[in-house]
């Protein structure tokens, strides 16, 4: 069956076309055994919603919705409304879109809506969206969001995939202005062409025929894209697993591994949360459990590994930058987990080739995590690198944060923490506190196994390892950065009441062209974060020894062993703090043992 709305060929004083309803693609309570089309274009108005599927009336077939022009007011799907489909696909290359898209269909739920009963609207296949695909032409503007799943009830039981090629705006939604992508603290401050973007559904968990199925998301674009908020998972929906990649974008607010448990239900009900590996009950297990995002280039002012407010992680969290092409990875902020949503499973955050990044957490920002932290630092200059959470939040597992210089571009940090920035952290019963492994790196300022802040108490004992190889950028010459020459840098480390950013100056060293890495201060205790346990300094230990690098993991682990060679410390080694207390007992190793 195919549907086009057109007005192309109609005469100029009836060129506007208006439909006051809904378009279906299938029949009206009646099944459709073929494929169905339906395509918008010209200058046409839907003043509700467009459906590929049927209205109570399944298809048995594939659908397609081709959105090339004219105005939808409400709602696209590219499954039916309380009712089944094949497999469904999404092109929007024209037109408005007032509200949102979905790549399943519309389901029934009990209590929204005046709903008094559960109807899904199943989508027996995949389900594809895809924005703007031909970035040369196309120019859809979608004034809501973007979901590749279903809305209310019901799934696709194949694989989901939304891809964004390019956004448009329309003038209201956003005038896009250089200053979009500056790394301001206040929001309003940017404008995005594109609300949101979600693997998953709308209060409709994902629920794939496969047990290791995930939503994906791809978003590209380095020029052309401008979303405010990127979801691998679901609106108040549950997904099995998660697969972020964004190659490229002009600007994206934020980014999540998972999904979004912020936002209030249309019936006023608080968000049960976006789950990844747990149905919405919080117990029920299915799927992997697991979220992957590729941050590999583009303005990015904020990336969590996990989920927004609410929603579990079952398994783990993976975060992974790796600078690719020729569009820059700049990034505000990074997470391992999630902003304020607690979860079971571990953090990691994995780095390649990253141009730069103004502060890197491995833990969440305000929020409990259950497994472990591992943060490897191969690439790119940082204000600040802290192994535990930013805010808040109790981080339940081990911390490990390691130092090696094996992507791209030379590792150059201002301050370097164990623990975390406010949050306090307290270490496992029997196991080690926040360990450092500093291994080989261009320049960095300051050492610290604590955490920074009078909040930032850290309860256990603190490692900081330094034995130093020569890292692959050995030999460049930073000349665009403090590294260079050795100068104080201003770092921004919080804000007032008032909004008025408060700095910390930190003395930058310089390194030498051709030999290891320069650190100016190191303190086995936090800066202004007191230390409930005892620290230890580590230096130059393993002095003339062959070590494993963890990172790049695709290498043998003989291309991983270096050789240690020394250790170049500018100024002063502390085993304690910088105005903070240690309550155990300070230890400071230098050389090795004969």
């Amino acid at each position: 069956m195919h549907v086009c709305l057109s007005n192309t060929s109609a005469s100029r004083w009836q060129r506007h076309a208006t439909v006051d309803g809904n378009v279906f693609g299938g029949g009206n309570e009646s099944p459709s055994r073929s494929n169905t089309e339906v395509i918008i274009k010209g200058d046409v108005e839907v003043t509700k919603d467009v459906f590929g599927g049927g209205n109570i009336a399944n298809v048995d077939g594939s659908t397609t919705v081709g959105i090339q022009g004219g105005t939808v007011l409400t709602d696209v799907y590219g499954g039916g409304a309380l009712a089944n489909t094949g497999n469904t696909t999404v092109n929007l290359s024209g037109g408005t879109i007032v509200h949102d898209v979905y790549g399943g269909g519309l389901g029934q739920k009990t209590g929204f809506f005046d709903a008094t009963s559960d109807v899904e609207a199943l989508v027996n296949g995949n389900t594809l969206v895809e924005l703007n695909k031909n970035t040369a032409t196309d120019n859809c503007v979608v004034m809501g969001s973007i979901f590749g799943c279903n809305n209310r009830n019901g799934t696709p039981t194949g694989t989901v995939l939304v891809h964004v090629y390019k956004t448009a705006g329309n003038g209201s939604t956003n005038v896009r202005t250089p200053s979009d992508k500056l790394f301001s603290p206040t929001a309003a401050d940017h404008k995005y062409e594109l609300m949101a973007v979600y693997g998953g559904g709308n209060m409709s968990a994902y629920q794939p025929t496969a047990s290791d199925g995930f939503s994906e998301v791809i978003i590209d674009g380095c020029d052309l894209s401008s979303i405010e908020y990127v979801y691998g998972g679901g609106n108040a929906a549950s997904v099995p697993a998660t697969r972020v990649t964004l190659n490229g974008a002009y600007e994206i607010g934020y980014v999540f591994g998972g999904g979004n448990g912020k936002d209030a239900l249309p019936n006023g009900d608080p968000n049960p949360g976006a789950n990844v590996g747990y149905l919405a009950d919080g117990t029920t297990e299915y799927g992997q459990g697991k979220t992957f995002a590729e941050l590999l280039g583009g303005t990015i002012h904020y990336a969590f590994g996990g989920s927004n407010t609410k929603g579990n992680i079952r398994e783990g969290a993976t975060m992974r930058l790796d600078e690719a092409g020729d569009c820059p990875l700049e990034v505000e902020e990074v997470y391992g987990a999630g902003n304020k949503a607690d979860q079971d499973g571990t953090a990691q955050i994995q780095l390649g080739c990253v141009s730069y990044l103004k502060e890197i957490y491995g833990g969440a920002r305000e929020a409990d995590l259950g497994g472990n932290v591992v943060l490897s630092i191969t690439s790119g200059r940082f204000d600040r690198v802290f192994g535990g959470n930013n805010v808040n939040g109790d981080l339940k597992g081990t911390i490990t944060v390691n130092v090696e210089e094996t992507g791209c571009h030379p590792i150059i940090i201002g301050q370097l923490y164990g623990g975390g920035n406010l949050a306090p952290y307290k270490a496992p019963d029997g196991a080690a506190g926040p360990t450092l492994n500093v291994r080989s790196f261009t320049s960095i300022g300051d050492i610290y196994g604590g955490g920074y802040g009078a909040s930032a108490i850290v309860t256990g004992d603190t490692y900081v390892n330094i034995d130093e190889c020569l890292g692959v950028n050995h030999s460049s010459e930073v000349s665009e950065t403090a590294a260079h020459t050795g100068k104080n840098i201003d770092i921004v480390v919080g804000e007032d009441g008032s909004g008025t950013p408060i700095t910390e100056s930190v003395f930058q060293p310089a390194h030498t062209v051709g030999a290891i890495g320069s650190i100016n201060n190191v303190y086995g205790g936090g800066n202004a974060a007191k230390v409930t346990g005892s620290t230890y300094v580590n230096i130059g230990t393993q002095m003339g020894e062959s070590i494993v690098f963890v990172t790049p993991e695709t290498a043998t682990e003989a291309q991983r062993t270096k050789t240690v060679l020394g250790v170049d410390i500018k100024n002063n080694v502390f085993g304690g703090g910088n105005q903070a207390d240690v309550t155990g007992k300070t230890n400071v190793r230098i050389g090795k043992e004969n």
